[in-house]
């Protein structure tokens, strides 16, 4: 029997899920209505080189409670979800008649039935796409309940026309879910950084800041984007200039400037060395095994201060504090002073902005 016409209405409400999410569960409704079924849901499944498969992304329509079938069911309780069962809906259409086949399987065929009954589904029809190495799109459509019609060859083959596509979509919405999450992941990486930072283009134009680039620009402190979006840093310092640059005068900024990759793209990084936050002795502690008075000590060193004002401060003798500076040392790891400052400066602690608490 040949293909009927695929539904090119249904087809556009499909593609355009792969960049609004929130339209899965129309889209899977009306594709419901147009084939005479009650659910359908869609799910990338990998086995994990197991027994059984385990769903990592998933929509679905309206009448499909997925709350209530991981309390009556669950993935691990689909006894259509054991690998090798599973595996014979690779790329074709089947129904619980090809996935329980042997006498011995038809208690799991009844317990799958029984419980999805429950949640108002009946007769079962769906299929396994493989994308990549162990892992597929796992497509299911249940009429109502109580219903064990079969489905029509015309049913099948308009399910059929359609499986490529659903997996198509599926995989790419997938796949801007994952990069929108990682970029946000990136960009609160960046801010957690005491750096104010911009992408520009070949031109100078802003694609992307951080928050403290924002309140550099907001500060005027020689950091400005003009009108056209062109990002300008002092009087005679542009943002394509690669390199290391002072900006101002008494209160200078510093930024440096490079390319990211081959592109027309370049990062441009500023830091304002009176902003910069200190280094905790709370961290110093956790990274060094250090007392408190020794993490006291080795904060305030790497924050500018002299053994002799500190000891004043703490109103302790210098030669306390002196041999507290030799078990500082002793614990990092280096021989002097200038070395202990250069190692706690390039710590995580010193170039994330969270402090340890």
């Amino acid at each position: 029997m040949p293909k009927p016409p695929m539904e090119s209405d249904l087809l556009i409400e499909l593609y355009q899920c792969t960049s609004e999410p929130a339209g899965w569960t129309p889209f899977l409704n009306g594709f419901c209505e147009r084939l005479g079924v009650k659910a359908a849901v869609l799910h990338g499944i990998t086995f994990d080189g197991g027994v059984h498969a385990r769903s990592f992304w998933r929509v679905h329509d309206r009448h499909s409670d997925i709350d209530a079938y991981n309390r009556l069911i669950s993935d691990a309780g689909n006894p259509r979800l054991d690998v090798q069962r599973a595996l014979l809906g690779t790329n074709r259409l089947v129904g619980d008649a090809d996935l329980f086949r042997r006498a011995g399987e038809q208690r799991d065929r009844a317990h799958i039935e029984e419980r999805e009954a429950a949640l108002g589904m009946g007769n079962f029809l769906g299929t396994l796409v493989p994308v990549a190495a162990d892992t597929y799109y796992a497509i299911a459509l249940h009429r109502d309940a109580g219903d064990r019609s079969e489905y029509s060859a015309r049913d099948r083959a308009r399910i059929e026309g359609f499986v490529p596509h659903l997996v198509q979509a599926a995989r790419m919405c997938h796949e801007n879910v994952r990069r929108q999450a990682w970029a946000g992941m990136l960009e609160q990486a960046v801010d957690a950084l005491p750096l104010a930072a911009w992408i520009v283009d070949g031109d100078g134009i802003v694609a992307w800041r951080n928050g403290r680039a924002m309140d550099l620009e907001r500060a005027r402190h020689g950091v400005h984007v003009a009108p056209g979006g062109r990002l300008h840093l002092g009087d005679d310092i542009t943002s394509g200039l690669q390199g290391c640059h002072r900006i101002g005068g008494v209160a200078a900024l510093y930024a440096v400037i490079r390319r990211l990759g081959a592109g027309p793209y370049h990062l441009v990084a500023v830091t304002e060395p009176d902003r910069m936050p200190g280094v905790s002795a709370a961290s110093l502690r956790a990274y060094f095994g250090l007392t408190e008075a020794e993490a006291c000590l080795a904060a305030a060193l790497v924050g500018g201060s002299a053994l002799e004002t500190y000891a004043q401060a703490r109103g302790v003798s210098i030669g306390t504090v002196r041999n507290q500076l030799k078990q500082v040392l002793a614990k990092v790891g280096v021989p002097r002073q200038s070395e202990l400052v250069r190692v706690v400066l390039t710590t995580a602690a010193a170039l994330l902005a969270e402090r340890l608490a």
